[in-house]
């Protein structure tokens, strides 16, 4: 067994941002400048990266979300750009001290709706490209999301949270009345939901996602939906933009009822509501065929466990019968879209990588590219995401192990990286080298991946202090994806080893299965503990500066 739980320490990530405070018996901390040939804490600041690439209709231009970090403010700022898929040239739509996000196309590619900061609230706007003409539609309480055009160019949908009425929020404190220049202290706060706090907000607020449709042409927007409900995130106007698909509990019982949701259609003329599927579990990621024929989604199992894969699923509308698509294909597929009447485009997660593929409709998969991500910058979890145009060209936010996101194009079977954010700051530095691992876990023989990093100007005669990094979940995934934490830890000369321990996503509902009920437990234990002494064996490792930390 490894020394490692004798040397084990907490380590902050005050590294990322500060300046380094993580050091071992063998590192010294090397002065940070802007010239410098290494990967420093204040670098954190200038590193950019693309997500939400939308592609246009025809295939010929992509929209994305360039984000960067604010030194000033400590936060993320977003901008628009627009890249021209043939030539790769880009130009700013949006690029000034306001924030920018989730830009949509209208169906024929000459509008752009997206949602800004710009007057002082996040509002809905509109931009024409040949006019060269903006246009802000909305003036709402709340912040807008999930933007949706209709495919006739005539109206949005979004949703927006909206306070309970106030015979909804029920007050059960009786209030003493408090005398005049009285100093007392807060009334108390009355919480009577199941959920009533979340990381990063506190107490949540009695206020529930409602559905909103909005003129494209500038208007007043009108509430389609109503309720103590969260109605869905995931928008669909049906081909005729006559009615919405979307997915939601809407049974009395839903805050009980986690993993539970149907399909619906909201008629936008009536209001009426209509449920398109009543499945045990949950029915998500509505997507109509191009002939408006077939509904595909994803469907989740309610089962009391916790980890399922998702599964396609095509509902027929004519005769409301639904078919599974790959049924045993023991991945978890997510994001799907339809290349054809008969195909898909989707994404799913393999041994550390997520992977585009396309899938026919009797389940054949083929692998287009296992390059997207780069989305996640702290730490390298899996991430990335996609679009796909009317004929079938994929933009894709593309990520190595060297390199955050940028933007990526698939079509004819040929990926080309249209962007390269990050060489005006990463080209001349040396970074640290991602190396894969695979070993067998002490406990049962299990076969478990990993990862190292190796720091720069890495020496394998010399030896290095060693850092176990863990990630949450634990049904989540690490890959050879960028590491901006990690990136420092090993700028300051660690050798950085992390690893997909069982329960982790990825590879297959067995192997996610074998932590139910075993959270922190000899199995997972063995799992690490062996990769530290897979590391040992390679003998870079100073086997007396052994250190661990993670995330969650």
């Amino acid at each position: 067994m490894s020394t490692f739980t004798r040397s084990a320490l907490a380590i902050t990530a005050s590294l990322i941002l500060g300046s380094s405070v993580l050091q071992a018996d063998t590192v010294s901390q090397t002065p940070t400048s802007a010239s410098s040939r290494y990967f420093e804490a204040e670098d954190i600041f200038a590193l950019e990266y693309a997500s939400d690439v939308q592609i246009s209709p025809d295939g010929s231009k992509i929209v994305y979300v360039r984000a960067s970090n604010d030194i000033m403010t400590d936060s993320t700022h977003t901008t628009l750009w627009l890249l021209d898929v043939k030539t790769g040239k880009q130009l700013p739509l949006f690029a000034d001290k306001f924030n920018y996000s989730q830009p949509r196309w209208s169906a024929d590619g000459k509008q752009l709706a997206f949602i800004s900061d710009v007057s002082g609230k996040r509002q809905i706007h509109l931009h024409w490209l040949a006019e060269n003409k903006t246009a802000q539609l909305s003036t709402l309480q709340n912040s807008p999301s999930n933007l949706t055009w209709s495919p006739d160019g005539k109206q949005l949908a979004f949703t927006m949270n909206v306070m309970a009425s106030e015979a909804d929020v029920k007050q059960r404190v009786k209030k003493v009345k408090k005398p005049a220049g009285a100093k007392w202290s807060d009334s108390a706060v009355v919480l009577d939901r199941v959920r009533y706090q979340a990381d990063g907000q506190g107490f949540l607020k009695p206020e529930f996602r409602q559905i909103f449709i909005l003129p494209a042409s500038g208007g007043t927007e009108r509430q389609l939906t109503k309720g103590d409900f969260h109605y869905g995130s995931d928008l669909q106007f049906t081909p005729d933009s006559k009615a919405l698909v979307f997915s939601a509990n809407l049974d009395a019982e839903w805050e009980f009822q986690p993993r539970d949701s149907n399909l619906y259609r909201l008629d936008l003329a009536t209001e009426q509501l209509t449920a398109l599927t009543n499945m045990a579990g949950d029915e998500s990621s509505p997507v109509f065929s191009p002939d408006g024929k077939q509904l595909a989604f994803l469907w989740q199992s309610n089962d009391l466990v916790p980890y399922s894969n998702s599964k396609l699923k095509v509902l027929t509308l004519g005769n409301n019968t639904i078919t599974d698509i790959a049924p045993d294909f023991d991945r978890s597929i997510d994001s799907p879209n339809w290349l054809s009447n008969s195909s898909f485009v989707v994404q799913y997660d393999d041994r550390g990588q997520r992977k585009l593929a396309s899938l026919t409709s009797k389940g054949k998969l083929t692998d287009l590219t296992a390059s997207l991500g780069g989305v996640s910058q702290p730490q390298p979890y899996l991430s990335g995401q996609y679009s796909v145009s009317d004929n079938g060209v994929i933009a894709y936010t593309h990520g190595t192990s060297q390199r955050p996101s940028d933007v990526a194009v698939l079509q004819k079977g040929k990926s080309t990286v249209l962007t390269a954010l990050n060489e005006d700051l990463l080209g001349h530095k040396k970074l640290a080298q991602v190396h894969e691992i695979t070993y067998k876990s002490s406990f049962d023989g299990e076969e478990i991946q990993g990862w190292y990093m190796t720091p720069p100007d890495f020496d394998p005669a010399k030896k290095y202090p060693l850092l176990l990094e863990i990630h949450g979940g634990p049904h989540l995934a690490y890959g050879p994806q960028w590491s901006a934490e990690m990136q420092r830890y090993a700028k300051e000369g660690y050798v950085v080893f992390y690893d997909n321990h069982r329960g982790s996503s990825s590879y297959g509902e067995r192997f996610a299965m074998l932590l139910h009920n075993k959270y922190s437990s000899p199995e997972d234990y063995a799992d690490h503990d062996s990769g530290v002494n897979a590391m040992l064996k390679r003998g870079f490792i100073d086997e007396n500066n052994l250190f661990i930390g993670g995330g969650s």
